[in-house]
């Protein structure tokens, strides 16, 4: 299987936030040398707008530092959505007001392999002042903490390294009795970015939001592989559970206009195109919601996966 050679096709960016509000300058990044990474010639942007280097390291590749006062932050929202941030990682980074953009070289061909060095640019970048790092094409937030861990080996990257889940929730919705928030979407991102499907799980349960993160890497890889393609056959996830992946455009043209009003809600056309909808086959259900049990069965017989569906 060779799925993870999406490399040449997939942009290495990633941005490193700062909470100062200032415009860095080539003598501000000494730590880079600390890190075994060479800062190459300046290039100035007119009319004082910033500046750009190529960067280098023996084993990380190349990268270009892209260092300007207008380059955008994350927003908020997409901070609150990222459940493998801490709060108070959350808080810091909404903190943040300044950010410095980085492109990496593919080295290899190896998404994994190649999105980790990006990390490893970033975590360089980032030194001893800056918050946290962005990796663009997963949509994914990486604390200092999350950094150091993950860059503690030399491991390649994991597949949830290459996307990020996002738990939307209503707030005036009574929470859990585990005291977990009810999500009523969740969502990836990252996988369409490398030629594949994302996934949506509508009214998921907390095995999917909270303990339970096994399953979602089984969808991924299930996805990745080919195991699970839109509109296709069922893909057995677990040993009584059987799930397909229905297109979101066939989806919403087949489930009744007033089912699922939050999810339509907040739709936009980057949640539908290359997304799908994790569904049951054979339920009038249609698709894995809170009336499916979580003990196995729903209410029209078929079985279903506790690690998927509300109870």
């Amino acid at each position: 299987m060779s799925w993870w050679k999406k490399s040449s096709a997939t942009p290495l960016a990633g941005s490193a936030l700062f909470r100062g509000r200032w415009v860095a300058r080539p003598e501000d990044f000494p730590h880079l040398e600390r890190r075994g990474v060479r800062l190459g010639a300046v290039e100035r942007f007119p009319d004082g707008g910033g500046w750009k280097a190529n960067l280098e390291h023996p084993s990380w590749g190349r990268a270009t530092l892209r260092v300007a006062p207008d380059l955008p932050l994350p927003p908020a929202n997409l901070v609150d959505w990222d459940p493998r941030l801490l709060d108070e990682e959350k808080a810091a980074l909404k903190s943040c007001r300044y950010a410095i953009g980085l492109l990496a070289e593919a080295r290899t061909g190896n998404v994994h392999a190649d999105r980790k060095d990006l990390l490893r640019f970033l975590d360089a970048t980032i030194g001893d002042e800056g918050v946290a790092a962005v990796d663009h094409t997963a949509q994914a937030f990486w604390s200092r903490g999350g950094l150091e861990e993950e860059l503690s080996h030399d491991a390649e990257l994991d597949i949830d390294g290459i996307l990020t889940l996002h738990l939307l929730y209503d707030p005036a919705d009574p929470p859990h009795p585990s005291g977990e928030r009810r999500s009523y979407w969740v969502h990836s991102h990252g996988l369409s970015e490398i030629g594949f499907s994302d996934f949506d799980v509508l009214d998921p349960g907390v095995d999917v939001t909270g303990r339970g993160h096994e399953a979602v890497r089984a969808l991924a890889f299930a996805i990745v592989e080919g195991s699970l393609v839109p509109d296709g056959a069922p893909f057995q996830l677990a040993s009584s559970a059987q799930v397909r992946a229905v297109s979101a455009r066939a989806f919403l043209a087949a489930a009744p206009p007033d089912a699922y009003p939050k999810y339509r809600a907040d739709l936009g056309d980057e949640h539908v195109e290359g997304h799908v909808v994790v569904c049951e086959p054979g339920s009038r259900a249609f698709c894995l919601d809170s009336s499916v049990r979580v003990a196995g069965q729903n209410r029209h017989g078929s079985c279903a996966s506790p690690s998927l569906t509300g109870g």
